[in-house]
Formats: structure tokens, C-alpha cells, sequence
């Protein structure tokens, strides 16, 4: 079996506070479904960073990023997970999306700090892909 290789550390993302969005989009569901309903932002956590260009990225755990400038927000999914008779599912697609202008990815970024070779998982192939991309991409 072949073992991963170390990840390099030393690329910094800011965690993103999403909390009022999962609450917003939690009471929306609440009022459309009469079951009990969670909502999160799916492939959390979701953190910023600038690249050495000034172009600011949003990534997820998944290692997929999107860039965020004036002129293309960040769409945030939010997915619905419901329970019903003790029974659990899980919405695929999203349940509803919050629009964040480049003002509100730089608002909502916190002081938490987050290794890019810890935000992203480790399972596979794709994922060490997306770190090395994101780790060029970042540096």
C-alpha cells in the first residue's frame, strides 16, 4: 500500500462565519417543511485567502475554490438534511444559496486561521489534486 505524501504547510486561509446564513436559510425551511429540518452550508468549512495576483479565493473542504471579485460573487449552497420517523435524508441538490459580494467574503472572514493542508480533506487522489492546485495557485 502506498503511503500519501506530506502535505506542504505554510499556506494560511481565514475561516468564513456563515452562522446567520444557516440560520436564515434554517427558518426557511422550517416554514416550508412541518418534519424536523437542519440546514447547513454543505462542504464546510469554507475559508479565504489572497493570491500573491490580490485575487481572493473562497475553498472548501473538498478542495474545489472559486475566485470572488466585484463582478462575480460567491454563491453559498445550503443543503437540507431532514428527519422524519427517525429516518434521515439528505438533500443532493441545494435547498437554497446566499449570494456573498467580495464586501461580504472580507466581512465574514474571521481571525481563525486554517492550514490549506488541514481545510482540505484527505481521501484519495482528487483531493491531493485540488491541495497542490490550490497550494500553486496560493503561493
Amino acid at each position: 500500500m502506498r503511503s500519501r505524501p506530506e502535505r506542504e504547510r505554510g499556506v494560511t486561509l481565514r475561516l468564513l462565519r456563515l452562522d446567520d446564513i444557516e440560520e436564515k436559510a434554517l427558518v426557511a425551511a422550517q416554514e416550508k417543511d412541518s418534519g424536523t429540518t437542519k440546514m447547513e452550508v454543505g462542504w464546510k468549512p469554507l475559508a479565504a485567502a489572497e493570491s500573491p495576483q490580490g485575487v481572493l479565493y473562497v475553498i472548501c473542504n473538498e478542495g474545489v475554490g472559486w475566485p470572488v471579485t466585484e463582478d462575480t460573487p460567491y454563491e453559498v449552497d445550503l443543503f437540507a438534511h431532514y428527519e422524519r420517523d427517525g429516518k434521515h435524508s439528505f438533500g443532493v441538490f441545494p435547498a437554497m444559496s446566499a449570494t456573498l459580494t467580495l464586501a461580504d467574503v472580507r466581512e465574514r472572514m474571521t481571525d481563525e486561521e486554517v492550514d490549506l493542508s488541514d481545510l482540505i480533506r484527505s481521501f484519495g487522489q482528487r483531493l491531493e489534486d485540488n491541495f497542490r492546485t490550490w497550494h500553486g495557485v496560493l503561493t
